[in-house]
């Protein structure tokens, strides 16, 4: 997830949450299609801004020079720079008047006031000003890097996944520490819902402490591919999801770590759940039907679910999971595995791990 200030304030030690990458919570996002209603946890392609908008043409997408999308990530810098020596309430105010339009379904203070939100849109904007300094030359960094990261990747995944066809437009964004990569389906004024892919320059500055996105690319367009589970809200959907996606990303890009699968927040995420693997496969064995918030925001958030095991242990049960099932089966086998075909399988390896 599939971030809000509200999660920053549980995580232990690191400061933020990844969206993976980890969702935002707000508006209770959960790990399944935007065709649910509910924000997913994915990320972008170039192609799909350029379908989308009409400018570029497909055959531009991926010949690694060329890349189209949304960025408005540049303007929060200039926006800094120009409202620097203003009283905050200036500058929030100034937020409003000079960013806020260029992305306003994105930056709604609608999208922040409902039922579990992450609080005050002012407040959550006074702090990104305020903390700015701190990841300025990463922020800058990542959003230098972004359109050569997202073609190159995106080339990438289309030599693993050839019948792959993005549909959806993507921005880059200054996300008010909201996420690093993810989906979201937004509001527009006239009251039409469009599903938008969006990256966080902000927390990706933050969170990705590594040179190389590959893995966090490959899992975030795997989202976008990957349509077995839509509409389904069950922790099983949301375990087959994620972990495959994580799979996906470690099977292209090999040489990835826990940090760039983003398997490392929190730190104990990995080597918790090993040290108690039997029974984190047992509790999670007990809850593969459920759609509880708890119990989703307990596997894949830093929510607590009352089990005293690791947070965010869903994407590394998941990987488990998908990794054996991966051992006959190709990742476009994986990929096109209706829910039907895969719930079995998904709950006999569960049982397998548990007991």
């Amino acid at each position: 997830m599939p971030l809000a200030a509200s999660e920053a304030a549980r995580v232990p030690a690191t400061g933020e949450v990844p969206s993976q990458s980890i969702a935002h919570w707000a508006g209770r996002a959960r790990p399944c299609s935007m065709n649910s209603g509910h924000e997913t946890w994915l990320s972008t392609t170039v192609l799909a801004f350029a379908l989308f908008s009409g400018t570029a043409a497909a055959s531009d997408c991926c010949d690694g020079t060329a890349a189209v999308a949304i960025n408005i990530a540049p303007d929060f810098t200039t926006f800094w720079d120009a409202t620097k020596d203003l009283p905050m309430a200036q500058r929030v105010a100034a937020f409003h008047r000079d960013l806020e339009p260029k992305f306003p379904d994105f930056y709604s203070a609608a999208r922040f006031a409902k039922p579990g939100g992450s609080g005050d849109q002012d407040e959550r904007i006074a702090a990104a000003i305020s903390k700015f300094p701190e990841i300025r030359a990463k922020y800058t960094a990542k959003v230098a890097a972004f359109n050569k990261a997202l073609t190159d990747n995106m080339a990438s995944f289309l030599r693993a996944f050839p019948d792959y066809v993005p549909k959806v437009p993507v921005a880059l964004v200054h996300s008010l520490g909201e996420m690093d990569g993810g989906g979201r389906t937004l509001t527009a004024k006239d009251g039409s819902k469009h599903d938008w892919l969006i990256f966080g320059a902000d927390v990706m500055a933050q969170l990705h402490d590594f040179a190389d996105e590959s893995a966090f690319f490959y899992h975030e367009l795997f989202h976008t591919y990957h349509h077995a589970a839509d509409g389904c809200e069950k922790v099983i959907c949301a375990l087959w999801q994620e972990g495959l996606a994580v799979y996906v990303a470690s099977a292209l890009h090999p040489t990835a770590g826990f940090p760039e699968l983003l398997l490392n927040i929190p730190p104990d995420l990995v080597s918790g759940t090993e040290a108690r693997r039997r029974e984190a496969f047992a509790q999670l064995e007990g809850v593969l039907n459920s759609t509880n918030d708890k119990v989703l925001g307990g596997l894949f958030m830093f929510e607590d679910d009352g089990s005293g095991l690791p947070r965010r242990r869903g994407y590394y049960l998941g990987l488990v999971v998908a990794r054996e099932l991966g051992k006959k089966r190709t990742l476009t086998e994986l990929a096109h595995l209706p829910m039907s075909e895969a719930e079995p399988l998904i709950r006999a390896e569960v049982a397998r791990q548990a007991h």
